[in-house]
């Protein structure tokens, strides 16, 4: 087994017979094409397993929840925290000990520093 590679497994006997689920982060796992030739491919974060762009930049420190997604050129630093289906995209940066969390969407050139929250459905 590939060192890099992460088995999970589920206690219930029934379903892990049933089910192996493994999160891949060190390759592409999904390629989505946005009409024409532009493409955007994305890989499971190894800190949480939420989605991570080839163009975004978030820190091994970083915390990215498994439904949670980091889009475009967007960076998450230091402890961040990308929680539930929380989404950061385009430029933003979150950073320190800041928290996304909900359906909240970060976006366009938006900074949440330090010990911020943004939750629940809010866009900024």
């Amino acid at each position: 087994m590939n060192p890099r590679k992460k088995r999970l497994t589920v206690k219930d006997r029934d379903f892990a017979e049933a089910f192996k689920v493994e999160v891949i982060y060190w390759k592409t796992v999904i390629r989505i094409v946005y009409g024409g030739d532009r493409t955007e491919e994305y890989r499971h974060h190894p800190n949480g397993g939420g989605l991570v762009a080839e163009t975004a930049r978030v820190a091994s420190s970083a915390f990215v929840d498994v439904r949670a997604m980091v889009a475009g050129k967007a960076k998450v630093l230091d402890s961040a925290r990308i929680l539930d289906t929380a989404g950061v995209t385009e430029n933003a940066i979150i950073s320190g000990n800041a928290v996304v969390a909900g359906s909240a969407l970060v976006a366009g050139n938006a900074h949440v520093s330090e010990n911020a929250q943004v939750s629940g459905g809010s866009r900024s």
